[in-house]
């Protein structure tokens, strides 16, 4: 639970400095700050060192707590898991410096002045190389589950993740390469870190709350994930790229990443059926997980996903999977597996989401009263705080316990 304390403490900085950089362009930066910068620390911060280290925890507590009613010799599963959590959480809080200096720039230090925050995104993808061979070592000792599988495939993507991160560091290293690939090397990336690590990692989080309970049969739910990944990773900005790419492509990407949304859409249903006979804190998640593939589906049509990025969606859907879904899922399965006291109530927590996707739907051409630009921009700036003050709140309720 240790590690879950630090990841919320790193989602608290990572959101604050989300609504320092809502605040921006009313009240203006301090310390000379400039915005892109501080919009990459905190995206950053909040993948690496929030969402990555918490969902490794609570996945090693489910494993450890299989092993432990299999096995005979619980003490050999070891600490692999929590202690390649600790090292993402750890990198990826040196790194958030760095990109408040100077993003993917270069920074003085050590007496080097060379791009550190990349430098230090690499090495912190060995800490997820370890969680995953941790994970390998352990895996003969425990039974074959639908929460697993799911894990398993999030895990999958994971390392795909890395595979646009490395490409794109090579096409910077060597100089002069294809714009178009470089583009599609970030959002192979993000779109499969987004997709397969997150939703389908907190997916799976969801099944093993319910699978002690009643059985949870998922049929071919899995393949069809595991099919439309790479669909759904390469599904976002770079689909307007891929008209570069010919009609196939297109047509492949948007099919694979239809198959990807029925696979969301079954594990939901099934979902559906079996949260009434426990874990009703999971129903938030579940809304959220209903207007991503809903929404993910619709992008498969190329006129939708063309309006889409002209109104300025696409920051509107990233917000919606990386709070909406990741960070509700994390919240509802740390309060399931540890308590009240160390995470909020998916429902508040999810209310304070739902008023950041309407702050930042605000800033698009669709929000009415379009003509008032300030107002939208205090909208929402003010909007940005209730999930940092929701995620605080149960610290303070422990705090004023431990003094009374």
């Amino acid at each position: 639970m240790r590690v879950w304390s630090g990841a919320v403490a790193c989602f608290v900085v990572a959101a604050a400095a989300g609504t320092l950089f809502r605040f921006g362009p009313l009240t203006g930066l301090p310390w000379g700050l400039e915005a892109g910068n501080l919009r990459h620390a905190h995206s950053h911060l909040m993948f690496f060192s929030w969402a990555t280290p918490a969902l490794m925890a609570l996945w090693a507590c489910y494993v450890q707590g299989k092993v432990k009613r299999l096995s005979k010799a619980p003490g050999s599963l070891g600490r692999g898991g929590y202690l390649a959590a600790w090292a993402a959480m750890a990198l990826g809080l040196f790194s958030f410096p760095f990109f408040l200096v100077a993003g993917y720039g270069r920074v003085a230090f050590l007496g080097a002045r060379l791009p550190w925050a990349t430098m230090i995104s690499g090495v912190t993808m060995f800490a997820w190389y370890s969680f995953g061979i941790w994970y390998v070592r352990i895996r003969p000792k425990l039974p074959r589950t639908p929460a697993l599988a799911l894990f398993e495939i999030s895990l999958v993507a994971l390392g795909v993740s890395t595979l646009g991160a490395w490409g794109r560091a090579a096409f910077q290293v060597m100089g002069g390469g294809s714009p178009m690939l470089e583009e599609l090397s970030v959002q192979l990336f993000l779109g499969a870190f987004t997709h397969g690590w997150l939703i389908v990692g907190t997916l799976g989080l969801a099944a093993a709350s319910v699978e002690d309970q009643r059985p949870l049969r998922l049929g071919g739910a899995p393949w069809l994930l595991l099919l439309g990944l790479p669909g759904a990773s390469l599904m976002g900005r770079a689909r307007m790229v891929g008209e570069g790419l010919g009609l196939g492509y297109q047509m492949g990407i948007a099919l694979s990443a239809l198959v990807f949304a029925a696979g969301l859409g079954w594990c939901a249903w099934r979902l559906v059926d079996a949260i009434p006979k426990g874990g009703a804190g999971w129903w938030p998640y579940l809304v959220f997980l209903l207007l991503t593939l809903v929404s993910l589906a619709l992008s498969a049509i190329p006129p939708v996903i063309a309006w889409a990025e002209r109104a300025g969606l696409y920051i509107v859907y990233l917000h919606l999977v990386a709070l909406g879904v990741a960070s509700t899922g994390l919240v509802a399965a740390a309060r399931e597996r540890w308590g009240a006291g160390v995470a909020p109530s998916p429902w508040s927590f999810g209310g304070s989401v739902a008023l950041l996707l309407l702050g930042v739907i605000s800033l698009t051409p669709l929000w009415p009263g379009s003509a008032d630009p300030a107002g939208r921009l205090a909208f929402a700036a003010g909007t940005s705080i209730p999930p940092v003050a929701a995620m605080l709140l149960p610290w303070f309720r422990e705090s004023i316990r431990g003094r009374v």
